[in-house]
């Protein structure tokens, strides 16, 4: 049963003590509790770290040893933020390029890149390892209507999933104007390719009121519009339904599916546009908002491992994982490029020229500081702000500036968000290398390494793996 809009206006208020936030990862294990085991385990680690050192020390050197362990905790560093979204991997040295394609590529999953082209009449697909560039295999299909054959060469995106690739196939009619209808041409389709060899799996019609589609687990969430209504699905990806959810009257009159989005994070589901609703992964509806009439303002849903927000305009709601302890948030929320999760309940809030920190379980206001176009990242108990002219690096906890370092004259801020938790890479521009891209150490805003970079295209992090698109090629880094 879905939830009602009802929400709690909380008072912000000014917190002198502040409640203690989870800190993923903060807390070392409580070893205390036999202090026997811990003399033993004290004895045992000086015993033996005394002789790895001493043998270590003696081959290397003190110094090379320094260097060693030095890199084994940023490894480490990195490994942590591995499996948060966005994160990219390692940026202790420059970036260089692995290899390049001349081809237009359609997407990025899997380890895979693939590539559409045309030659001698032909459509070809192609799917290239991502590390070398060595062809995995390519599918060629003859320009022909009657070919029975889908033309995957139109892959807008694809996943992984057990060996199976997703690939969307667009429509070749013509859409009608601001209705979903579409006249002539194969209908818009989602085709699951192996992905050793390419060859089809499973073909199905999305059909023009298909919203979008996106990965589940093992299974597949497909959203569509009807009438008024929404209907979401989840599938195998043979197409066997899991469960399928109507959310009645959604919808206002004339809405099409190009007005709405599907999204999947932190295991929630999640449509937004001219409306809004959130759902579990068992389908049950756990919040739905309309847009208001008299008011052009759509609607954006964000996720956390706590709890979900419903932007809407200047402010937002937020709620937790099963859609209650419904609070009105005083200002509009900032999300972050990449976070690790480590503050859940800490949302950072926009409003009249500042930005403030708010425990959304207690409406106390932590802390607040001058407001920022973006918020690039939030890694551990750190939050990195960009208001178009400067970085600033902040203590998540109490607001308490770290660094700030201006960003080189003409840089447009719009850059993507690459970071390995521990460096940020941000383009730099001056008069003798011209554009470059820069690392900066996150604990002291320091740089770390600078490179050249040929075009105005920014690096970005895709499946954990750098890319560089220029014009129609595209270059992996590493």
């Amino acid at each position: 049963m879905a939830r009602g809009e009802e929400t709690v206006d909380v008072e912000l208020v000014e917190e002198r003590d502040g409640i203690e936030l989870p800190w993923v990862g903060a807390a070392e294990p409580d070893r205390a509790a036999d202090p026997a085991a811990r003399a033993r385990r004290r004895r045992a680690g000086v015993v033996s770290g005394g002789l790895v050192l001493a043998l270590v020390g003696a081959t290397l050197g003190w110094g090379a040893w320094q260097d060693l362990r030095e890199v084994q905790r940023d490894e480490a560093r990195v490994a942590a933020l591995a499996e948060v979204p966005g994160a990219a991997p390692s940026l202790r040295e420059p970036l260089e390029e692995l290899w390049s394609t001349e081809v237009p590529a359609t997407s990025l999953t899997g380890g895979l890149l693939i590539t559409a082209d045309e030659a001698f009449g032909e459509l070809r697909t192609s799917a290239h390892d991502v590390a070398t560039g060595e062809l995995r295999w390519r599918r060629e299909v003859a320009r022909d209507p009657g070919d029975p054959e889908p033309q995957v060469d139109a892959c807008e995106a694809a996943v992984e999933d057990g060996g199976a690739l997703l690939c969307e196939v667009p429509s070749t009619g013509q859409r009608a104007p601001n209705t979903d209808a579409e006249l002539g041409g194969d209908p818009r389709r989602l085709v699951v390719l192996d992905a050793e060899d390419g060859a089809v799996r499973h073909v199905r019609d999305l059909g023009s009121t298909t919203i979008g589609w996106q990965p589940l687990g093992d299974d597949l969430v497909v959203a569509r519009r009807d009438g008024r209504d929404l209907v979401l699905e989840r599938s195998a990806l043979d197409g066997t339904v899991t469960w399928s959810t109507r959310v009645p009257d959604l919808l206002e009159e004339g809405a099409t599916s190009s007005d709405l989005r599907l999204e999947v994070s932190d295991g929630l589901v999640h449509v937004s546009g001219r409306a809004a609703a959130v759902l579990d992964e068992d389908g049950t509806v756990l919040g739905r908002w309309r847009a208001r009439a008299e008011r052009d303002d759509g609607l954006r849903v964000t996720t956390s491992s706590v709890g979900f927000t419903v932007v809407r305009g200047s402010g937002g709601t937020w709620a937790d994982r099963a859609g209650g302890a419904l609070v009105s948030l005083g200002g509009q929320p900032l999300a972050a490029g990449v976070d690790d999760g480590a503050h859940p309940y800490l949302e950072l809030l926009r409003h009249e020229g500042r930005l403030r920190a708010v425990d959304v379980r207690s409406g106390g206001v932590r802390w607040g500081t001058d407001a920022a176009d973006r918020a690039l990242l939030r890694v551990g108990d750190l939050v990195v702000l960009d208001d178009a002219v400067r970085l600033r690096a902040l203590d998540l906890r109490t607001g308490e500036e770290l660094w700030d370092r201006e960003h080189a004259t003409g840089i447009l801020p719009l850059y993507p968000v690459v970071t390995d938790g521990v460096r940020l890479l941000v383009p730099s521009w001056d008069l003798s290398e011209g554009r470059s891209m820069m690392a900066l150490d996150l604990g002291s805003g320091e740089e770390v390494w600078r490179a050249p970079q040929p075009s105005s295209a920014r690096v970005v992090v895709v499946e954990r793996t750098f890319v560089h698109a220029v014009g129609d090629s595209l270059r992996v880094l590493g």
